[in-house]
């Protein structure tokens, strides 16, 4: 069996070959050449499961002093300590940073900084989160990437985001 690949981004940024690349997983092969990602040498590379994994929570961050924090905990089902995760609020941040973490197994931690001078007090709204699986790698090379062990043993989509020339 082989891998099914479909280039979905190229370009070059400062002089570096970007590729993402989807790949299907046929669930055996656990090594990918550069070549087949459009690439000589991978400088670098990340892959990520394609698995929709989202939560949401209606949150209240009242007023935040200036250089104060305020969190907000999330249940999100699935996701795991070494995931990627990206939160959105649906209300004006105000020139506040939102930032979200994968605090423990299906929990995200987001949260609303303030280093804008002053207080803000924000309305209540929903917090949106999504998480992408860190499917991993166990071995990266210049000229070739090899797949977590958990990834080869599946038949799963995952996106690659490699970097080389």
């Amino acid at each position: 069996m082989a891998l099914t690949f479909s280039e979905k981004f190229r370009s070059v940024i400062d002089g570096k070959a970007m590729r993402i690349v989807e790949v299907t997983s046929d669930g055996s092969t656990t090594t990918i050449t550069a070549e087949a990602l459009g690439l000589n040498y991978i400088l670098e590379a990340m892959v990520m499961n394609n698995t929709d994994l989202t939560g949401s929570a209606t949150w209240n961050p009242g007023s935040i002093g200036n250089g104060a924090e305020e969190a907000k905990e999330v249940t999100v089902t699935g996701a795991a300590l070494g995931d990627y995760a990206i939160a959105s609020f649906n209300k004006d941040v105000s020139d506040l940073v939102l930032d979200a973490q994968v605090t423990a197994s299906n929990t995200v931690t987001c949260v609303l900084a303030n280093n804008t001078g002053g207080a803000v007090d924000l309305a209540e709204g929903t917090v949106s989160v999504k998480v992408f699986k860190n499917v991993g790698l166990s071995t990266r090379s210049g000229t070739y990437i090899v797949l977590s062990p958990a990834l080869a043993s599946t038949s799963d989509v995952v996106t690659i985001l490699a970097i080389g020339y």
